[in-house]
């Protein structure tokens, strides 16, 4: 995947993420006892519901609806922005000690 490729790819996901995680806060599904159905329109909303799930930061309730765990979101939410910082990091170490060897 180029490097266009990969961004659009990105920021699909980024956009869709921000869909879901509004779809809930909006129906303030936030507890078990608030958990709404929720039924992914795309393959990529499918998979980052899976996602999210397998993060804890999703639960299914009862009869298949669904509810944002808040606490478990931020975190998820702060290791994710922590890996991305560190990769963005080490991209521009890698630039800057190229560009110092290469003359």
């Amino acid at each position: 995947m180029g490097g266009a490729a990969a961004g659009a790819a990105a920021g699909a996901m980024a956009r869709a993420r921000r869909r879901l995680v509004s779809h809930f806060m909006s129906n303030d599904a936030v507890s078990a006892d608030k958990a709404i159905n929720y039924a992914p329109d795309r393959g990529m909303e499918r998979r980052l519901l899976e996602r999210l799930i397998d993060q804890g930061v999703l639960h299914v309730g009862k009869a298949g609806t669904y509810w944002l765990d808040i606490p478990a979101y931020d975190a998820w939410t702060r290791k994710r922005r922590r890996r991305a910082g560190i990769m963005v990091g080490t991209a521009v170490a890698i630039g800057a000690a190229l560009s110092f060897f290469a003359g």
